[in-house]
């Protein structure tokens, strides 16, 4: 009489089901990049539109004439000055932003720095919606965690690579030129208008918040006696 044969059981298999299936880590970082580049071009385009390049002025109004102020005491530096800012914002940002912009391209290996410091903070910082959340290996990085990341990371990248001294030489030279721009330009008609209506637009007038900062802070604006 022939032996009944036995039946063998697939590898793997028992009363507790099959093992799930683990997920794709290549699939997972792939998405993350592609989220963290969208998250990154968003961030661009923020950064062209504070530009303001709609608010420029003409060139040749920006450097029509420039003249020494009739007094150099601080109500006529103050006037001069946030008029000027206030009229030719477009400009003064495309001027910084062009000091700087040479900066980097004169310096190749800030431009690195820089775009890994992106990389960093649009990875640390994400944007879209809905929010992914931030893992390094299998630990959820809190928000606490992450400025310190973020602060570290970049003052890392920037430090080892130099790059903080070329940006705050050609910053620095951005800011000087717009502030002497500011100074020797006289004020037209045209920078007053400004000014004005961007005090109607805040809803408050500069005397009043010298009034509010004085009465509530003690702080003393710059006033004629």
């Amino acid at each position: 009489m022939p032996e009944p044969q036995l039946r063998r059981r697939p590898v793997g298999s028992g009363s507790r089901g099959s093992a799930p299936p683990r997920p794709n880590v290549a699939n997972q970082n792939q998405a993350v990049a592609l989220a963290v580049l969208s998250e990154l071009g968003a961030m661009m385009e923020l950064f062209f539109k504070g530009l303001r390049l709609k608010e420029m002025k003409g060139w040749g109004e920006f450097f029509a004439r420039f003249k020494a102020p009739r007094a150099w005491n601080t109500k006529v530096l103050d006037e001069r000055l946030t008029t000027n800012f206030l009229h030719y914002r477009g400009n003064y940002s495309v001027v910084a932003a062009g000091l700087l912009v040479v900066g980097i391209i004169s310096n190749p290996y800030v431009l690195l720095a820089l775009l890994c410091c992106a990389l960093l903070l649009t990875f640390l910082f994400p944007t879209g919606e809905p929010r992914r959340a931030v893992r390094v290996g299998d630990r959820t990085l809190e928000r606490q965690e992450r400025l310190a990341a973020a602060v570290i990371g970049a003052s890392c990248i920037l430090g080892l690579t130099g790059a903080w001294y070329i940006l705050l030489f050609y910053g620095g030279a951005g800011v000087l030129l717009c502030l002497l721009h500011g100074v020797f330009r006289p004020r037209s008609i045209g920078s007053k208008t400004s000014r004005a209506a961007a005090e109607a637009q805040a809803g408050f007038t500069i005397e009043n918040a010298q009034n509010f900062a004085e009465n509530i802070f003690g702080i003393t604006g710059s006033r004629s006696q």
